[in-house]
């Protein structure tokens, strides 16, 4: 790669010249995740910028799909497209609008992984995973967008916590992780989350899930997410238990 970038929390190299607004993303991105929860801040965090789909595609290794443009590995090194090779692409999950724009949905999107991964240790649960790396990206949803992933009859949505995703609906299931984040946070608050996680990831196991998801939110996951699912009732019949 031909340029790099120091960061006061890390690397950047990268295909392309890395421009300020580059740069200010990706410091706008750490201390916005920083401060959205009482965590520690990892350190020394690598982030690579490719604009060649074969060489995104051997750093990913077999967690490549099409559709994805940015990614952290286990270690947290952090991988994305540039703004360019994602713009041209056909599988594109999120509208791209501009280069600023671009790489500050990204670096707050990613980051969040970044930071989950130092304190967890774990990529579990994935609906919250995702949930909270889009919420930390926008701090709003797309009533909308939910309502039609919502309605849509073709798909099971009970398992939308589950552990299987249908990768071929993957923005309706990350569309939905987003509204119930939002949901859980507006209910729970960030910090009480936080206190589930923290207990969880000790033991990522799924009678451990459930049995803390009882304890901290005083429902099973199944009257969360009904609960989640009637607070739209009112706007539009999903559909029927």
């Amino acid at each position: 790669m031909k340029h790099s970038a120091s960061l006061g929390f890390g690397k950047i190299i990268s295909d392309v010249e890395i421009t300020k607004d580059i740069i200010d993303s990706f410091i706008e991105g750490y201390e916005v995740n920083k401060k959205l929860i009482d965590w520690k801040p990892p350190k020394d965090i690598k982030i690579e910028i490719y604009d060649d789909e074969n060489n995104f595609k051997k750093a990913l290794g077999k967690k490549y799909e099409k559709w994805i443009s940015g990614f952290v590995h286990y270690n947290g090194k952090l991988i994305i497209k540039s703004y360019n090779l994602r713009k041209n692409q056909k599988e594109k999950s999120v509208e791209i609008n501009n280069e600023r724009d671009y790489y500050k949905e990204y670096s707050f999107h990613e980051l969040n992984h970044t930071f989950w991964r130092y304190n967890f240790k774990t990529w579990k649960p994935k609906w919250m995973l995702e949930g909270l790396a889009c919420y930390t990206e926008r701090k709003k949803y797309d009533e909308k967008d939910l309502l039609a992933s919502l309605s849509n009859k073709k798909k099971n949505y009970i398992n939308y916590t589950g552990r299987s995703v249908n990768k071929k609906n993957i923005k309706d299931y990350y569309i939905v992780w987003e509204g119930l984040l939002f949901f859980m946070i507006n209910k729970y608050g960030i910090e009480k989350i936080k206190l589930f996680l923290e207990q969880y990831s000790k033991r990522p196991i799924k009678e451990n899930y459930k049995k803390l998801f009882e304890k901290y939110f005083n429902l099973t996951e199944n009257q969360f997410y009904r609960e989640f699912i009637s607070s739209f009732k009112k706007q539009k019949k999903l559909f029927q238990y």
